[in-house]
């Protein structure tokens, strides 16, 4: 009797009539945008900026897949994986675009074999202290936007003034050609 429930249910499963979970998709398979091959810890400081140059060209949605498998192989130990995102957060183009982040990266890696590596070592500081002036450009276009704008507020003061000094000329004018009138009538007179 078991044997016959075994196979009556066994040929229920095969034939499908038993529902199913439905299959969930998380979407393609994501594959890299960058064809110059796969970037790994060994991988040389040339193929890195030849990487870089790549990811410039990208519009923003390969951009985002480029960032998204660079976590990825973040997430595996790949140590070359914190200079791909310190690069991509550094792409101009990219609207994310945060030198901070680059920066956290970028000391992630310090005392790491992929740091100690000369190229990589001269490298990084490069980015470092492209980052460092990146700062300093900021915080002096903060510093401009708000010498702008209370230029601004002294154009708009000085527009105001203007005007009251053009209506109480007008308001002159219109007192002196009253006067005048006046004495043309009596000397008319």
């Amino acid at each position: 009797m078991k044997l016959y429930w075994l196979i009556l249910l066994l040929s229920i499963t095969i034939s499908g009539c038993l529902p199913q979970a439905p299959v969930v998709h998380n979407g393609p398979p994501v594959h890299s945008v960058w064809r110059g091959g796969t970037l790994t810890d060994s991988s040389t400081l040339a193929e890195l900026l030849s990487y870089y140059k790549a990811m410039s060209a990208l519009p923003q949605s390969g951009i985002e897949i480029e960032r998204q498998l660079a976590r990825e192989a973040l997430a595996q130990g790949e140590k070359i994986a914190r200079l791909r995102l310190a690069l991509l957060y550094m792409l101009p183009a990219d609207k994310v675009h945060d030198s901070g982040r680059s920066l956290t990266q970028l000391k992630a890696l310090a005392g790491s074999k992929l740091a100690a590596r000369p190229p990589f070592a001269a490298f990084i500081q490069l980015l470092k202290h492209a980052y460092a002036l990146q700062k300093n450009i900021h915080l002096k276009n903060i510093n401009l936007k708000r010498r702008l704008r209370q230029v601004e507020r002294e154009k708009r003061d000085l527009a105001l003034k203007l005007q009251k000094n053009k209506e109480k000329t007008a308001a002159l004018r219109r007192q002196i050609q009253q006067l005048k009138d006046i004495e043309r009538i009596m000397n008319s007179r």
